[in-house]
């Protein structure tokens, strides 16, 4: 199987991507950059402003339009889907299906079978994105932030102990 995954929007988006590919990364799938070669597009949103959300339905429309005809499936995660699951669920019939942030692990299950890592895959050369907290518990008046990701909540590092030999 062939798994092209886009990315949108901010550095939090890229690390959930990557923990996405990392976690299939074991089950056999290929990447693919190119998602009309793709048996699979998962396609991560941003729905934070107006300009996002216009990238986001371009890029599912793009996608659909390129892949029309083809056995691929589209799948659409991410912050868009949270804020405008029903907008974007009516325009765009073509999509397989839709997940929202608290629901990755299904759409890594969805996708594969088989065992299921948590590696972590970087996109970068040199340095990697660590999302240590998210949401936000401020609730301010112009800001959609706790209506997509919810209250502030910080993730807890696993602690491992490295024992030293002389």
């Amino acid at each position: 199987m062939r798994l092209a995954v886009i990315s949108l929007g901010c550095p939090k988006n890229l690390v959930d991507s990557e923990k996405i590919i990392g976690s299939l990364a074991d089950t056999g799938i290929e990447l693919c950059s190119n998602p009309d070669e793709s048996d699979v597009v998962i396609i991560n949103t941003c729905g934070f402003i107006k300009p996002a959300i216009e990238e986001t339905e371009r890029v599912i429309a793009d996608v659909l339009s390129s892949t029309k005809g083809l056995k691929t499936k589209v799948y659409v995660t991410g912050c868009a889907v949270n804020r405008l699951d029903g907008r974007l669920r009516r325009r765009f019939k073509g999509v397989k299906a839709w997940f929202k942030l608290n629901e990755q692990t299904q759409l890594i299950h969805t996708i594969s079978r088989g065992n299921i890592s948590n590696a972590r895959l970087c996109s970068t050369r040199g340095y990697a994105y660590l999302k240590i907290s998210d949401g936000c518990s401020n609730y301010c008046s112009y800001c959609t932030i706790p209506m997509i990701k919810g209250k502030y909540r910080s993730f807890s590092m696993p602690i491992q102990n490295h024992s030293m030999s002389k």
